[in-house]
């Protein structure tokens, strides 16, 4: 009998030493981390690659780890919490990567590349409709303050029903893109007012504000929401218009 005691006692010893070390097991596991890197082209104004791509400081949402990228371009953060992550992309003077999401594992190290685009610095004098060409179109036009360019420019126009049109959401309903011609400093967007009335819901007889932005080769937007652009200089004045 003191046998069969003793046998049993030191099972049930085995037994509760085997659970304590799975328990340990998933503890350690939950902290596993994992590695991004990646690389970053700076684009110039005209759409050119950058010769130098150093000076971009990379972030992570929550987190105190970060990287600034070399000559080259490259970087890497190392032992990041496994999980869902939104990167951000920073350099003065260009257009902000945000929330660029990214699935850190401990298995795969990530890989991003990604372009940044540098952000204009002229200034819009001012914007204006031309109603003598059409009466089925809109026509803008404005002026910039800056020295002609031997490549084109483009501008983006926000529309609300309100004055207080901007470019941060829900500040418009709609948005075009205008351009301003190589050796010219003249800003040119020509919008059916169909476009209007179907695509942001603006009747016939409605009060409708605009303003102007330059914008970079490319247009960047926050990549998860879109709402925020992130490309854009310094607004025009704000200009309104009746949708006929």
């Amino acid at each position: 009998m003191n046998i069969h005691r003793f046998l049993l006692l030191a099972l049930s010893m085995i037994i509760f030493s085997c659970k304590g070390e799975k328990g340990t097991d998933n503890l350690v596991s939950h902290n596993k981390t994992g590695d991004i890197k990646g690389i970053v082209q700076l684009i110039d104004l005209e759409g050119k690659n950058s010769a130098t791509n150093s000076g971009v400081t990379i972030t992570i949402d929550g987190d105190t780890l970060s990287a600034q990228t070399n000559n080259d371009g490259g970087w890497s953060i190392q032992g990041i919490n496994e999980g869902t992550r939104y990167l951000k992309f920073t350099k003065p003077g260009f257009a902000t990567i945000e929330e660029y999401l990214v699935n850190v594992t401990a298995e795969n190290e990530q890989i991003i590349f990604c372009s940044m685009f540098q952000k204009p610095t002229y200034l819009i004098d001012s914007i204006y409709t031309d109603s003598s060409f059409s009466s089925t179109h809109l026509i803008l036009k404005g002026k910039i303050k800056d020295s002609l360019c031997n490549y084109s420019r483009r501008v983006l126009f926000f529309f609300n029903s309100q004055p207080n049109v901007s470019s941060t959401y829900p500040n418009w309903k709609y948005v075009s893109t205008g351009w301003i011609s190589k050796n010219s400093d003249t800003i040119f967007c020509v919008i059916g007012y169909s476009n209007l009335k179907i695509n942001a819901s603006f009747t016939s007889g409605t009060k409708v504000y605009t303003i102007c932005y330059p914008d970079a080769f490319q247009t960047q937007r926050a990549y998860y929401s879109g709402a925020e652009f992130t490309s854009l200089g310094t607004s025009s004045n704000v200009i309104s218009f009746i949708v006929p």
